[in-house]
């Protein structure tokens, strides 16, 4: 049995983001098995993703500073540490260090654009054990980091689809065709070109309706600015559980500007809703053109528009992408598989560093 403490940064915002579930998913999976998880939340005392946690029945603990993680750590005593932050990686692997545990990992998730993410990486390998990674696009780029392959492991999220749905619920949202974006609501995730879309496609579908689901990091800004421009959309401000909206979409959509491998972009799939997405790293490992949905040129929503109308407009093409996306997904993006390769990582990395247990 390894017993191992994930440990997030909560946050202030009650947001709940693909990260959180996929491991959320993990974790759920792994109740009767060897690997045995619990979860740390640093900084706010209050966090949505308790409560998930909790009505799940995994163990969660609350770290309000430095010198409260050093105690837990030395309380619970896990042989694995598995870090999901940038920018306090150097410091939590400090800590875990001088709490006594043997394995320190690092989730590297999405793409090391700024600098903060880039000396993370840098320094951040002098400090863990190894880095657990979700794309082949962040694999490259901590390769680029001069990071041994031998200390990289890329694993998928994965979906469970016989327990997908964490809270049923049945949803009303007017407006046909709907077309979701679950995404948090900041620069980076586009969604102005997605409304954008809309808008344009108003003219031929009256009753459009854009639904964006995520917190609004933008303090208002992004809703005062779009409050003169019309656009066709709904704002669902956070969910806990995505499935409920997914089942009423006709189309979801993606317009990141940066992202890893999407959690969205899966329960999509699997929730047979043809998608369409940015052209991005990442994202294309999920979305091949044509195939298990269709790309668009990022921050372009005149070719995302177009795409919309493809899908909207070609039967066979939507029924299509949707059927082997979904084939994918049960292929390869499976929660067993995830739990798998999560437990041959751990396994491998507690022969060569961790101690007998």
């Amino acid at each position: 049995m390894l017993k191992i403490s994930l440990i997030f940064r909560s946050k202030k915002k009650s947001s709940v983001g693909g990260a959180e579930i996929s491991m959320l998913r993990l974790m759920r999976y792994s109740l009767d098995k060897e690997l045995v998880f619990n979860v740390i939340l640093y900084g706010m005392m209050y966090d949505t993703y308790r409560e998930l946690l909790q009505e799940n029945n995994i163990q969660v603990f609350y770290a309000p500073d430095m010198f409260s993680l050093y105690k837990i750590l030395r309380k619970i005593k896990p042989n694995i540490c598995y870090l999901f932050t940038r920018v306090h990686l150097i410091t939590w692997s400090i800590i875990s260090r001088l709490a006594g545990v043997p394995i320190i990992v690092s989730a590297e998730r999405g793409s090391a654009d700024t600098i903060i993410d880039r000396i993370s990486q840098l320094l951040g390998k002098h400090f863990v054990h190894a880095f657990i990674t979700n794309s082949k696009s962040a694999e490259k780029q901590l390769i680029k980091a001069l990071i041994p392959k031998n200390r990289i492991y890329t694993i998928y999220n994965g979906i469970d689809s016989e327990k997908l749905s964490c809270y049923p619920q049945k949803i009303e949202i007017i407006g046909c065709p709907k077309i979701i974006c679950v995404a948090n609501i900041f620069p980076g995730k586009g969604q102005y070109y997605l409304l954008e879309a809309a808008q344009k496609l108003k003219e031929f579908y009256p009753n459009i309706n854009a639904v964006l689901v995520g917190k609004d990091y933008t303090g208002g800004k992004f809703f005062n600015e779009i409050s003169n421009k019309n656009f066709p959309y709904t704002w669902i401000d956070g969910v806990k559980d995505v499935i409920p909206l997914l089942n009423i979409a006709d189309i979801f959509v993606l317009p990141s500007l940066r992202e890893g491998v999407p959690t969205s972009i899966i329960e999509a799939m699997i929730s047979e809703v043809p998608v369409i997405a940015s052209n991005i790293n990442g994202v294309n490992e999920l979305v091949i053109p044509y195939k298990t949905g269709l790309l668009f040129e990022a921050r372009n929503s005149n070719d995302l528009t177009k795409k919309i109308s493809e899908i909207l407009q070609n039967s066979q093409l939507r029924n299509d992408v949707v059927k082997n996306a979904k084939l994918m997904v049960e292929g390869q993006f499976t929660v067993r598989a995830m739990y798998d390769n999560h437990y041959k990582a751990f396994s491998l990395l507690q022969t060569q560093h961790g101690r007998n247990f």
